[in-house]
């Protein structure tokens, strides 16, 4: 590992969620960082302690002591559950410019913190970025990406997940919570967060910047998900959330979708009748 004080960059935090379930994995994640061409500012891990065994082997402190040599980190332990909960708190933890979100699954090439800092230079004017996901430890990309730089819209933030997102820590100024914290894994409604929260941000009048370029890699299940019942009430629910009124057709609309590509666990009629369940009950909610 390289030692944190040869190159740092001020601009950077790194904001990592985990439950600690698998330390080897974050271990992995640690050492990708650690042998960046140009350390972060600073590491901050939020730690979600749910059940006994997710610490049972090795504790937090003596984990995390094992890289305080060669990483700038910071690390609180909450008796909770819920990702938004967990990206709100690192979030608001965070003093450097520019803010990545990591689940601790994620792996990073050695000049990824470069890339990310030479991109937000290139586009002052934006506040958000999202980049490129890398499948597994190849360099082939999760899903299409367009090879062109854009400024997102409506259509294009739905298809945002929250490991390409790079935020400019001049958000907090108009928001206490970016993420809502009734949606996102370990929530009753477990999709959506990084969208909803995109979406908000867009409408607020925030410039949101699609960068072509791969910063991070991940296993393929990232998007691998069945659309069962529970997902889909999820859905119905985001898209109320999102959308309001417009919800209800679209979210019918977005099935019919998911029908042509076969990931629907259950027929279109039983699909659409539990998104419109979700869409009922996230308004009483």
């Amino acid at each position: 590992m390289q030692n944190r004080y040869q190159r740092v960059n001020p601009k950077v935090s790194v904001l990592i969620s985990t439950k600690l379930n698998v330390p080897e994995r974050l271990a992995k994640l640690l050492e990708d960082l650690a042998n960046q061409s140009i350390q972060a500012r600073e590491i901050i891990i939020i730690i979600q302690r749910t059940n006994s065994r997710a610490l049972a082997s090795l504790t937090a402190h003596k984990f995390i002591a094992k890289f305080n040599d060669h990483l700038p980190l910071r690390y609180e332990i909450h008796d909770e559950i819920g990702l938004s909960k967990s990206r709100n708190r690192a979030i608001k933890a965070a003093t450097g410019e520019i803010l990545l979100l990591v689940d601790d699954d994620c792996r990073y090439p050695n000049d990824a913190i470069k890339r990310i800092v030479l991109a937000c230079d290139k586009f002052p004017e934006a506040n958000i970025f999202t980049f490129q996901v890398g499948s597994g430890q190849s360099k082939l990309p999760y899903k299409h990406y367009s090879h062109k730089p854009f400024r997102h819209n409506l259509r294009t933030l739905m298809k945002v997940c929250s490991i390409e997102i790079v935020l400019r820590r001049e958000l907090l100024a108009h928001k206490v919570n970016l993420f809502d914290e009734r949606f996102g894994y370990g929530t009753r409604w477990a999709t959506g967060a990084e969208n909803i929260m995109l979406i908000d941000l867009y409408r607020m009048g925030y410039i949101i910047q699609y960068v072509p370029i791969q910063i991070v890699r991940h296993s393929p299940r990232l998007w691998d998900r069945t659309f069962d019942a529970n997902l889909i009430r999820a859905k119905g629910a985001m898209f109320h959330r999102i959308f309001r009124l417009w919800g209800l057709p679209l979210v019918i609309l977005f099935l019919i979708k998911k029908k042509y590509y076969r990931v629907l666990k259950q027929s279109l009629p039983s699909s659409i009748l539990q998104a419109i369940k979700g869409y009922f009950e996230f308004k009483e909610a």
